[in-house]
């Protein structure tokens, strides 16, 4: 009964919050320190470990958000006085969408949409008895003032953003090369173009060919803050001159250490043609307060049910295993190509992805908080009489309801082997 009620508490907390307008899904802007860059800021971003290949963005659009419901009956415990589906499970026609070269960002903020992470399964006719409603009222009497003000924290992702732009700038100054043997953690991954020891291949990394310099625009860390990623723009520039090699998006998950230190866990990129518009403003996902509040051992089944449950449906069709994942501010990163941001932008990206895809993994971690893990490995793509192979990482998010959602997909054909 208190494991009930200590659910149901934090349900309304994060109802209230929403409804009114706190920091939860808010996002702050982070400024590098002032430096005279090699390349101007808004011009640039990205950096990662495979030479320095990695991705942007696609398309910009705006949806029309569900219709909201203000009933913390509704949203919270999803009890309704019809058997209808609440608004907003159904799809909702979106507004007229144009293509650009950067994300979609759904009603001006890609990463939190309330009136659709509130939304719970389908709940039929339900009537309150008076036993449960004097439980209601308790319960929502019990939250205290002190839980209601606690505000989602993002100093982790902060922190991890501005140790991001500081590898940048060590990259800038030292080569890329020596800056990531300084940040990458023991036995860290990088591909090259599959997994490797990333210290190990970046000491071992001499010809290095120009400078890699890179901008965040996106971070989140665990509410354990033990674990984060951050996503950006790259460029590289032969040397000092103001010519551009190559532009793209990377990935960088990033782990605490036992001293404290945040290094790096993972990191790769994509490729694509160069961006015609300056890169966003850095955004920061602080972690939701109602999720990892599970046990870990059963956070972690969850988690490996879902992985399993998300390989069956990739094995008949990975665009739509994907879509049934998908969180509502999904990134999917795919090779010459802007990554999609958002559902939208995913489904635009995925309506042509019909290949039946198996994985094999190469290593995974859960955070100690629950709410966050990530997977890499190799994947092998069937689609007619056409066989591809190549690597892939996938984030996973817990949401309120404990349930894992796929934040990021990234695949990436390796060079054939003849």
């Amino acid at each position: 009964m208190i494991e009930r009620c200590h659910q149901l508490a934090l349900r309304i907390i994060q109802w209230l919050k929403l409804r009114l307008h706190a920091p939860l899904g808010l996002t702050k802007n982070f400024h590098f320190p002032s430096r005279s860059p090699v390349i101007p800021p808004n011009e640039i971003e990205g950096g990662g470990t495979n030479g320095g290949i990695k991705q942007g963005a696609v398309f910009d659009a705006e949806i029309a958000s569900p219709e909201s419901n203000k009933s913390v009956l509704y949203h919270v415990l999803g009890i309704s006085w019809t058997p209808d589906p609440l608004p907003g499970e159904q799809d909702q026609p979106g507004r007229e969408l144009r293509k650009t070269d950067f994300p979609i960002f759904m009603s001006g903020d890609i990463l939190h949409d309330p009136s659709r992470s509130l939304l719970l399964r389908r709940r039929q006719l339900l009537n309150l008895s008076v036993t449960q409603k004097l439980f209601l009222a308790g319960t929502i009497c019990a939250i205290s003032l002190e839980a209601l003000a606690q505000p989602a924290d993002p100093s982790a992702a902060r922190e991890i953003a501005k140790i991001d732009g500081e590898y940048s700038n060590l990259s800038v100054a030292k080569g890329m090369p020596a800056a990531s043997v300084e940040y990458f953690a023991e036995h860290g991954v990088a591909f090259a173009p599959g997994p490797v020891d990333g210290k190990k291949y970046w000491a071992g990394r001499t010809n290095f060919p120009g400078t890699l310099i890179w901008q965040p625009i996106f971070a989140f860390a665990a509410g354990a803050a033990d674990l984060g990623y951050t996503t950006g723009i790259w460029e590289l520039r032969k040397g000092n001159e103001p010519l551009s090699l190559a532009f793209g998006n990377y990935l960088t998950v990033w782990a605490k250490q036992r001293n404290g230190q945040w290094k790096i866990a993972l990191d790769v990129g994509t490729e694509n043609p160069q961006p015609s518009e300056p890169p966003p403003s850095l955004q920061l996902l602080p972690p939701d307060v109602t999720a990892g509040t599970q046990p870990q051992e059963n956070s972690r089944r969850s988690l490996q049910k879902a992985e399993r449950q998300f390989a069956e449906a990739a094995h008949a069709g990975i665009g739509k295993a994907i879509l049934d994942y998908a969180s509502d501010d999904i990134r999917v990163y795919r090779e010459k190509s802007f990554p999609a941001v958002g559902l939208v932008a995913a489904k635009l990206m995925l309506n042509s992805e019909h290949g039946n895809v198996s994985f094999e993994s190469g290593g995974s971690k859960m955070s100690r908080s629950g709410d966050l893990s990530y997977s890499y490995g190799n994947y092998s793509k069937e689609h007619g009489d056409v066989v591809e192979h190549g690597i892939y990482l996938m984030i996973w998010r817990a949401d309120m309801n404990g349930d894992w959602k796929l934040a990021l997909n990234l695949q990436k054909k390796l060079p054939s082997k003849s």
